[in-house]
């Protein structure tokens, strides 16, 4: 038996994660995460939903951000179309409406903020609107959290890895790298705990002198938003 850490700390470096580079892993809730040398504690308690934890590796830190995220868009989703409606049709739907959706503009914050819900509806607002309101109120929250992980972290982030089921929302990660205004990169192996794991694994047993020797053997292929207009990148698609 190799004891080695937990999923966390699996996660990120199972997602190939280097130093100062922040991994989302979106679902239901979104995680956000950095492996960094430098950690200000004193930050954690001013920040809801921070945390902070050791690396698998000696020196580095885990400091993170968490919220409700793609359990805002499966309310929306019951809410204007059903439970069963595949998120493509809701995609599209929201693909045809402009960055900005026309003014609408979406408060997620569900679970504790009074202010939660939609502004700027208008006798021409769609279900569309609505829902990529949402997308862009999620994404609004990932930037402000982000800043502040910056902060906590000591670090500026040049790029996002993105992990987990909302990655597969091709607009969610384009508005995403649009607003963040860096790159996005998604992985397409989900399973990055069981590759951490693995990794670890391998190195207890003696088969590679070093987990980050373990890891350099894996080949990751990632798919890359760039920031530009959503017109360019539906054209690419």
């Amino acid at each position: 038996m190799i004891s080695a850490g937990h999923d966390t700390q699996f996660a990120l470096f199972g997602a190939g994660a280097e130093q100062n580079e922040p991994v989302l892993s979106s679902g239901t809730w979104e995680i956000l995460m950095v492996r960094s040398a430098q950690v200000d504690t004193s930050l954690l308690s001013q920040y809801a939903g921070s945390t902070c934890e050791l690396d698998s590796q000696a020196g580095l830190y885990n400091p993170g951000m968490q919220w409700l995220a793609s359990g805002v868009l499966e309310w929306v989703r019951k809410l204007f179309w059903t439970a069963e409606t595949p998120w493509q049709i809701l995609i599209e739907e929201a693909r045809l409406i402009a960055p900005g959706a026309d003014g609408v503009k979406m408060q997620c914050d569900l679970l504790s903020c009074q202010n939660a819900g939609w502004q700027g509806v208008t006798l021409n607002t769609t279900r569309g609107h609505f829902y990529r309101a949402a997308l862009e109120g999620l994404t609004t929250q990932l930037q402000r959290n982000l800043q502040m992980l910056e902060k906590i972290g000591h670090f500026k982030a040049s790029e996002l890895l993105l992990v987990g089921g909302g990655s597969r929302n091709t607009l969610w990660n384009q508005i995403k790298a649009n607003m963040l205004d860096i790159p996005v990169k998604v992985l397409d192996d989900a399973e990055t705990t069981v590759a951490g794991a693995a990794l670890f694994g391998w190195y207890g047993v003696g088969e590679f002198n070093s987990p980050e020797e373990a890891r350099a053997q894996i080949h990751y292929q990632y798919r890359y938003f760039y920031p530009q207009t959503e017109p360019e990148f539906i054209e690419e698609v």
